[in-house]
């Protein structure tokens, strides 16, 4: 009798694991899957286009520049360091800079002037993070709504990735 109820348990078990897998590789119950059944394409990093030309030297320099750049000073001593940006799509004029110290999280709306290389930003809004997205704290956002290009750093390249 305890032969037969462990068999039993095992089969159970069995087929339990089975409707489990044969569930996570059904297009219909896989989240990345689109409306026709096809797996969506996750770019691994190293897919990523890099920034270049003027936009790669851009974010270079206010990921170098951000502490001076900030209208607020890091927290506890920190020091600010650079989490994304969004350029505002097809200009180089507008960009979003996400940013933190380890403690706060900050962004801020810029506006570039590029002359011979040398770059040099106004802070058109300063934004702290809201109930369920951004609050504008100072200026104003003149580019809510727009197409934005994401940015990020790449750790494994040493380089701005578009994220999208």
């Amino acid at each position: 009798m305890i032969i037969i109820g462990s068999i039993f348990l095992v089969v159970v078990v069995i087929l339990i694991l089975l409707f489990a897998m044969d569930s996570e590789n059904n297009p219909e119950n896989n989240s990345s899957a689109n409306d026709q059944g096809i797996p969506s394409f996750t770019p691994l990093p190293s897919d990523l286009p890099r920034a270049s030309g003027e936009k790669a030297d851009i974010l270079a320099d206010i990921a170098q520049k951000i502490g001076e750049i900030s209208p607020v000073q890091p927290v506890l001593g920190g020091k600010w360091f650079i989490d994304r940006f969004w350029f505002v799509s097809g200009s180089n004029e507008k960009v979003y800079a996400e940013y933190e110290d380890g403690h706060i999280l900050r962004k801020i709306l810029l506006r570039v002037d590029s002359r011979e290389n040398k770059y040099s930003y106004e802070v058109l809004a300063y934004f702290e993070p809201g109930d369920s997205d951004w609050a504008v704290k100072t200026g104003a956002d003149s580019e809510i709504g727009k197409a934005l290009e994401l940015y990020e750093f790449d750790e494994t390249r040493q380089s701005w990735v578009n994220k999208n």
